[in-house]
């Protein structure tokens, strides 16, 4: 599975008010990455800051990045497709977690990832080598865990783990766009 980037360079003047983005006068690049598998546009490199599940939610849903203001905090499924290198996470592999199956019983113990940070990604993140970013984190999903509201599913891309965590936790957010 390939992808492609995008970059998009905007130019401004700071006003009161305004998109945090702009201070002073300066250039701020805001990248994007395709993936040709899924057709998803993603947020890249990530939000780069720890979000609570609902503020991960929010920050994703009023995100304006890259000239498109339609982004979506992904779903288990999104992000189990940019996993790349760990054969039982990555989409069609032994871990059962997606939208369609989010219980219990879809948390297997394939779900529980590779040798950490031995993937084809900068740094060893299970992640194609086109993105970019910290793979350190956990990845919030905008799937809660089936039987607990309190509970959402998280991916771990510096070892490719897909499990559930509390939604007081702090993790990142990659936002997407296109898709469900």
């Amino acid at each position: 599975m390939k992808g492609h980037g995008l970059a998009v360079a905007l130019v401004g003047l700071s006003l009161a008010g305004c998109n945090d983005f702009w201070v002073g006068q300066s250039e701020v690049t805001e990248n994007v990455w395709e993936d040709d598998a899924s057709g998803l546009v993603w947020q890249d490199p990530s939000s780069g800051s720890t979000y609570d599940y609902d503020s991960a939610v929010f920050y994703c849903d009023g995100l304006s990045w890259a000239g498109y203001d339609d982004w979506r905090l992904a779903t288990i499924g999104d992000l189990r497709s940019l996993i790349r290198g760990c054969a039982a996470t990555a989409p069609g592999g032994a871990c059962g977690a997606d939208e369609f199956c989010s219980d219990g019983s879809c948390r297997r113990e394939e779900c529980g990832g590779c040798t950490s940070q031995n993937g084809p990604g900068t740094g060893g993140c299970y992640w194609d080598a086109g993105l970019s970013g910290s793979c350190g984190l956990g990845y919030w999903s905008s799937s809660s865990y089936a039987g607990d509201a309190a509970v959402a599913w998280v991916v771990y891309f510096s070892n490719g783990y897909v499990g559930n965590v509390d939604k007081v936790n702090p993790y990142d957010a990659r936002c997407v766009r296109g898709g469900p």
